[in-house]
């Protein structure tokens, strides 16, 4: 067997048993724009935990790999059903945007699923968390408190728990 062909046994192999992370990454390389369709992301990606839809009839396909995993995937395809592209939204660049007054469905449209939902009764407040990757590497907790009205108050950031003392 070629050299190639074990790399390639092996990276199968690892996508396999890693489960849609594995997937994921296949697809980035695989899925081609303006020729892959949207039964070509699906076939690679799995079901989409959300589909959105847009005025301009694009549709974006939310693939949250939570509660463990720490990336969203929001993958758009075109009005022609072609794949436009992929990314990430569990980055600085999209945690920036959510402020003050924003709606949870506007929230879920930005970040996609959160990886937990936790109500604090004493405050009157549900707090919304996404497990991430920080740009330095560390494992991190990205927090949205809302208010009583069901708009974001404020955001936190914070150690993700799982990586607290780990050797």
């Amino acid at each position: 067997m070629s050299k190639t062909k074990r790399v390639v046994g092996i990276l199968a192999c690892v996508a396999a048993f890693s489960g849609v992370v594995g997937c994921d990454w296949i697809a980035q390389r695989e899925l081609r724009v303006g020729e892959s369709t949207e039964t070509e992301v699906r076939k690679m990606m799995g079901q989409p935990n959300q589909v959105w839809e847009e005025a301009d009839g694009r549709r974006v396909l939310e693939f949250a790999r939570g509660p463990a995993g720490q990336e969203t995937y929001m993958v758009t395809i075109g009005a022609d059903g072609r794949y436009t592209g992929m990314v990430n939204v569990l980055v600085d660049a999209y945690f920036d945007r959510v402020g003050a007054g924003m709606t949870r469905q506007a929230l879920l449209r930005l970040l996609g699923k959160p990886t937990e939902r936790v109500r604090l009764e004493a405050k009157n407040v549900d707090v919304w968390s996404w497990r991430h990757r920080s740009s330095d590497g560390r494992d991190e907790m990205f927090h949205v408190y809302f208010d009583a009205q069901g708009r974001v108050a404020r955001t936190a950031r914070g150690p993700d728990e799982r990586s607290i003392n780990v050797q």
